[in-house]
């Protein structure tokens, strides 16, 4: 009787973890997306998996995003450091072109002596803060 009751536990054990296994991970009705992942519609429709990612209309990609100027990008800057950092001025920018536009880098620095990057990227997208020291570092 112990033998077919662990026969039976095993089995059922199995059937759940057969039937647990979600439907959008690698591997599963999601799928892989080929070479370019991120979080979108899986293959065949069943629910979100690694599906369309950052390739092909989604993630980085910028579909109806209008290229940002030097002028746009200090004001979206500006307007940044009012709301978010108060207290820090811009100390010197730097333009790099970038294979799919001009990225704008702003060295903000504080009375303290507190000293930030942000990034304005090709689209008008603010990133950051990231420490200074971050990026002295790595030259």
């Amino acid at each position: 009787m112990k033998k077919v009751l662990t026969i039976v536990a095993i089995a059922a054990l199995a059937a759940t973890t057969a039937f647990a296994y979600p439907v959008g991970g690698f591997g599963g009705a999601g799928g892989q997306g080929g070479p370019c992942y991120g979080q979108g519609q899986g293959k065949a429709g069943f629910g979100p998996g690694m599906g369309r990612g950052f390739h092909r209309g989604g993630g980085f990609q910028q579909q109806n995003a209008e290229p940002v100027d030097e002028a746009g990008a200090k004001a979206k800057v500006d307007a940044y450091i009012a709301e978010n950092l108060k207290g820090f001025e811009v100390q010197a920018t730097e333009k790099l072109d970038m294979p799919r536009g001009t990225m704008y880098r702003y060295s903000v620095k504080d009375t303290n002596g507190n000293e930030f990057l942000l990034m304005v990227n090709p689209w008008g997208q603010v990133r950051g803060p990231v420490p200074a020291s971050a990026f002295k570092a790595n030259k």
